[in-house]
């Protein structure tokens, strides 16, 4: 085993966590990152990019992080060379639009505290201020005071002189069956609610709280300020309608990692959506397809499937409304039992001979470019009384002699081509 430590000095953005997996899976040794605790397989896309978009604030606001390079295989040296080098050469250019990228999470972050204080000692420290569980542990690292923003936040009691401030109705959690002397451990809280678990086990001196000036009639009820989602064709989603209609997975994981997800369906009320979304880990091996399901979309590669099955079929034919219903296509009999199993009524035929089960009554069967049906029973078969039709599909010899004169005839379809176009 080979392994080497780096230094994060820029930002990452899609194409150059491409790059780095793509030059991972070069390698026949297994490679992996360490970056905050977290061990990852660097030939995975979406993992690597899942890490490193979570850790965004932290890339942004402290620079210098680490990241371990580690590869075990007959070729390790040279993979962690490699990879090595790509960080310390390529991360070093563009140097102004690092500092762009730094700018504009800082500003992100900071419109996001501003909905729950105006307080300007606060803004200035939001690089202490943490509204996920993941930037307390690393805020933990750097420093001792740490604002805790309208979430509920597990303390760590192993790691002494601290001072946590809350913002919006922060909760703090410990998991302590004996009661803690806080004083002795010098861990302080300002403005913070605890559990009521936590409550019972520990001994809480709270400070002096933290006076957060107001504007005027602000005790009154307010419309709450709700942001939109940007996705990657720049539209600007309000609703989940919208959302759906402008789906992309980039954009959606990266919502995800950052927290703005859950807030954006929280501020809402998609109730559903949202604690389906809590549920979700990054570390999930299926996260991308549960997180595709929570929205009723279809993963990248159900869409890849999809995209080659549309492609195969228009070898075909190119009838419109065949085209559209590309899922209710059989292109062997594997495809079409599935497809009977899923109580497809209406199946199309590709370019194959089929065995039509005559079990599975009421189905119409339509024939693209020469289907041919077999049907599996010597006896004649009265098709009418089974609710079985047959469009533009034709029979084996053995067949003919089967079928009733309920039979459909087969209807001339100018788009139904004869030979592959492909």
């Amino acid at each position: 085993m080979t392994e080497v430590t780096t230094t994060i000095k820029r930002l990452y953005d899609w194409d150059y966590t491409w790059q780095l997996v793509n030059k991972a899976s070069s390698f026949k040794s297994k490679v992996q990152l360490k970056m905050f605790g977290k061990t990852v397989d660097a030939k995975s896309w979406l993992i690597v990019n899942i890490l490193l978009r979570q850790f965004m604030f932290i890339l942004a606001l402290f620079k210098g992080s680490e990241l371990t390079i580690v590869a075990d295989g007959p070729d390790e040296a040279e993979a962690v060379r490699q990879l090595k080098a790509m960080f310390d050469s390529d991360f070093d250019s563009d140097t102004e639009q690092f500092e762009k990228r730094i700018e504009s999470i800082r500003a992100e972050r900071l419109e996001r505290l501003q909905k729950y204080t105006n307080d300007e000692n606060i803004l200035a420290n939001v690089e202490r201020v943490a509204f996920e569980q993941y930037e307390l542990d690393y805020l933990l690292k750097v420093t001792d005071e740490i604002y805790l923003c309208a979430n509920r936040f597990i303390i760590p009691l192993r790691v002494k002189n601290k001072s946590y401030i809350g913002i919006g109705e922060a909760v703090a959690v410990f998991n302590s069956k004996e009661r803690v002397n806080f004083d002795k451990r010098k861990i302080y809280f300002k403005d913070i609610s605890f559990d009521k678990v936590s409550e019972k086990t520990s001994d809480i001196k709270k400070s002096e709280p933290i006076t957060i000036p107001k504007e005027k009639g602000a005790d009154k009820m307010a419309r709450k300020e709700r942001f939109a989602l940007i996705m990657e064709d720049g539209a600007e989603v309000r609703n989940i309608d919208d959302f759906k209609a402008h789906f992309d997975i980039g954009s959606v994981v990266k919502y995800f990692c950052n927290g703005k997800l859950l807030t954006w369906l929280e501020d809402r009320y998609y109730d559903e959506e949202a604690d389906a979304i809590k549920k979700l880990s990054p570390d999930d091996y299926d996260f991308q397809k549960k997180l595709c399901e929570i929205f009723g979309k279809e993963t990248p590669e159900e869409i890849e499937r999809r995209i080659q099955r549309l492609n195969r079929l228009k070898q075909y034919t190119d009838n419109k409304k065949i085209l559209s219903n590309v899922d209710k296509v059989a292109f062997d009999q594997e495809e079409l039992a599935d497809l009977l199993d899923e109580g497809v009524d209406e199946i199309y035929l590709c370019a194959n001979r089929f065995v039509i089960p005559l079990r599975m009554k009421n189905k119409t069967y339509i024939g693209v470019c020469d289907a041919v049906a077999t049907i599996g029973n010597n006896k004649p078969a009265d098709f009418a009384k089974l609710g079985i039709k047959f469009k533009n599909v034709s029979f084996d010899n053995d067949s003919k002699k089967n079928p009733s004169k309920s039979t459909s005839k087969p209807k001339n379809n100018a788009s139904i081509k004869k030979n592959a176009t492909k």
